[in-house]
């Protein structure tokens, strides 16, 4: 799904795909789309919305829930891209290194030095709490949505790229991300 090419031992997160099992998927997920009116080189939309599950603050990568949900429809597309938008003020999307789990903490410790919170800063909006403000701050400044190359039914993402959440707030909800898909079919 993602583009990387480190083997599982080298990272818990990083996954692997030899050619032959990703042709191997690329066929039977074109066989399913087929089964769903989709038609060989034909262009295609898909929209879905993923629940993300809940997470603590800080970062977290979420490539693997994505691909649970719309990993056969990116498979079954040749060339597009996909459009990753989260539903929210209060966390962000990032695409960043994904094979050394401590970038996820450097980057939260990165965030909170840039733009610090408490009750002695002079953020007017202050009535969701002190994390509040600040959480609308960063993700203002780092964003909520993505656009991602496909190319030959995966993601075209760099080797270490990885789809990231960043949540800004301390007692957060699930969240919602919109994956619109689109593009030509194998």
């Amino acid at each position: 799904f993602f583009h990387i090419l480190a083997s599982s031992s080298l990272h818990p997160t990083a996954t692997h795909m030899s050619s032959s099992s990703r042709k191997k998927d690329n066929t039977s997920t074109r066989e399913d789309a087929a089964d769903d009116g989709w038609e060989r080189g034909q262009p295609v939309w898909y929209q879905k919305e993923v629940v993300l599950k809940v997470t603590p603050r800080g970062c977290c990568y979420i490539g693997k829930q994505v691909e649970a949900a719309v990993g056969a429809r990116v498979r079954a597309v040749r060339m597009g891209q996909a459009h990753f938008f989260l539903q929210h003020t209060s966390a962000s999307l990032l695409l960043s290194e994904c094979w050394d789990g401590d970038v996820l903490l450097d980057m939260e410790t990165a965030l909170c030095r840039l733009v610090p919170e408490g009750t002695h800063h002079s953020y007017r909006h202050c009535c969701e709490g002190p994390d509040d403000m600040p959480a609308h701050i960063k993700n203002a400044l780092l964003g909520a949505s993505l656009v991602v190359p496909i190319r030959e039914g995966r993601l075209a993402t760099g080797t270490w790229q990885g789809l990231w959440l960043a949540e800004h707030r301390d007692h957060p909800s699930a969240r919602r991300l919109l994956v619109t898909i689109s593009g030509l079919l194998y």
